[in-house]
């Protein structure tokens, strides 16, 4: 079975335009096949919904950076800090690099939202560095 769907991309429009937009619906097919229309679709890792926000992808990478930073906290007392770098450079960091030219045009409150994430993983490093 095929999974293939489409995210119509809509322009930011007011309520009232956009409800009309979102009431009518795009017949696709390909092959005679025909296309589900979804609101957000993953593809190559990246969750795009139909206005381009980000926000899904975004609370994604946030909830897998979030463990990471657990993980690396838990064990941080029991590795020397090259160690604690290199599990940053490969559990952490790739979330934030993964196509960002793609999605990095984010809201502020987005945005906030991953530097609070980095903030973490910076506060969690030195604190333990400072105790030694």
């Amino acid at each position: 079975m095929e999974r293939i769907t489409l995210v119509h991309l809509t322009p930011d429009l007011p309520i009232n335009h956009w409800h009309a937009l979102s009431n009518n619906q795009i017949d696709t097919e390909i092959d005679g096949k025909s296309i589900k229309r979804v609101k957000e679709a993953k593809s190559l890792g990246l969750f795009i919904d139909e206005q381009l926000s980000w926000t899904k992808h975004v609370e994604e990478i946030s909830k897998k950076i979030s463990s990471a930073i657990g993980a690396l906290k838990r064990i941080r007392p029991f590795i020397s800090e090259s160690t604690a770098l290199q599990i940053y450079q490969a559990l952490i960091l790739p979330h934030f690099d993964y196509c960002s030219l793609v999605w990095d045009e984010l809201s502020v409150t987005l945005s906030d939202k991953l530097q609070k994430l980095q903030n973490r993983v910076a506060r969690g490093h030195y604190q333990v560095e400072l105790r030694h």
